[in-house]
């Protein structure tokens, strides 16, 4: 099958996995649950030549004790039976592609996505793998933004100025590489405008795809069930919802004034 890749961007708790479920639903969308492959295998050059140094049998190993990659329902053996046989040299962009390519053939669907917040740091492996992918960065108010890190496991541990900084920090350094790297196959939307005019910007960015709107897109809760894991609920809990065109300027209401003007400084 033809791969056509999307790949969803943004700093956390933007919308990157209330967008992912969204796409998800239509018909010729499908996203991988998030499986930090690209991240965890793919990091850096130097991570990606240890692990292919160790061996593909070590791998097989590595993916088989991966609480992530086994959300897929693949196996490693199957996955990595063209290398293990030595009917391909082990590289694991060349295996990141497999498992893309044989999820998309399951699930039977033009687009293949895959999600990780994280990504928007990772522009550059991903753009060297798929050089024609089509990125979408969603954006958010960083004041409801640091609301939401407040309340997540992750982040809620830093005070709310560390969280305010990292997270300027990458959408300065990621917005401008995505322009760079990707041009016309960077497509940009707010939370705000997803949530409060759900069928124009849908509409506009699936056009963005060549695709159409599809209605079927708003049933969260069956799309969410095949992305979310159980373990995430304490974060995600929100894709199992419908759109609440509501869910915004709650930062309002529960920050500090001393609070929001670190945000808005910084």
């Amino acid at each position: 099958m033809n791969q056509q890749t999307i790949y969803i961007i943004g700093v956390g708790r933007s919308g990157t996995s209330l967008l992912m479920t969204l796409l998800n639903g239509h018909s010729q969308i499908t996203f991988t649950p998030e499986t930090h492959f690209l991240r965890f295998y793919l990091g850096t050059p130097t991570l990606q030549q240890l692990i292919e140094g160790i061996g593909v049998i070590a791998f097989q190993r590595t993916l088989e004790e991966d609480d992530y990659f086994q959300r897929l329902n693949i196996t490693a053996e199957d996955l990595l039976q063209p290398y293990l046989a030595k009917e391909k040299t082990f590289d694991l962009r060349a295996v990141y592609r497999d498992l893309l390519n044989v999820y998309q053939e399951r699930k039977n669907k033009l687009y293949i996505g895959d999600k990780d917040p994280r990504y928007i740091d990772y522009q550059e492996i991903i753009k060297e793998i798929y050089p024609n992918a089509k990125v979408i960065h969603i954006y958010r108010d960083p004041r409801d933004v640091m609301l939401s890190k407040t309340k997540a496991d992750w982040s809620a541990h830093r005070p709310i100025w560390m969280n305010a900084i990292i997270s300027q920090m990458q959408i300065e350094q990621g917005r401008k590489k995505a322009k760079q790297l990707f041009g016309a196959n960077l497509h940009e939307l707010s939370y705000e405008s997803l949530i409060t005019q759900p069928i124009e910007t849908l509409t506009d960015l699936l056009a963005f795809l060549d695709l159409d709107f599809e209605e079927e897109m708003f049933d969260l809760r069956q799309s969410a069930k095949e992305l979310v894991d159980e373990n995430e609920m304490q974060w995600k809990d929100n894709t199992f919802k419908p759109l609440q065109a509501s869910n915004t300027q709650k930062w309002k209401k529960q920050l500090s004034p001393t609070q929001i003007r670190t945000i808005e400084i910084i």
